[in-house]
């Protein structure tokens, strides 16, 4: 179910990069974005492609947060990923996604899939589910 699909961790620390070895055994494509240059020299020697995310944008299936860091994702990046991206955070926290922003944000309606799963319908016309509830 990943192999062919386009994966991006936001964090290549401990936490990302044993999830990139997990997803990349799966056959999944996957990218990179790090804030610390050594980490993203770790990633690229790895033989992952790092970038921002807004480079990554229009071509990842998958988010994956992994640093802890709040406001990672933010609503304006989430109306520009594909239809239908999945994005999750690997910790224990789910401030790295802007939830808050995406829950003002207009015309977005939440779609409970099960519980802590929600599928985000924006007035555009694509939608994002989100497993960081």
């Amino acid at each position: 179910m990943l192999a062919g699909n386009t994966v991006l961790f936001c964090g290549f620390g401990d936490v990302g990069m044993g999830c990139a070895i997990a997803m990349n055994a799966a056959k999944a494509r996957c990218l990179a974005t790090e804030t610390d240059r050594v980490r993203g020299l770790m990633a690229g020697i790895e033989g992952y492609q790092v970038a921002t995310i807004e480079t990554f944008l229009p071509e990842v299936d998958i988010f994956i947060t992994a640093t802890g860091s709040c406001g990672l994702i933010h609503v304006e990046h989430m109306l520009k990923m594909k239809n239908n991206a999945i994005m999750g955070n690997m910790g224990h926290f789910n401030h790295e996604i802007d939830l808050e922003s995406l829950r003002k944000y207009p015309g977005t309606k939440p779609i409970e899939v099960k519980p802590d799963i929600h599928r985000w319908v924006f007035q555009v016309g694509h939608s994002i589910t989100i497993l960081a509830e």
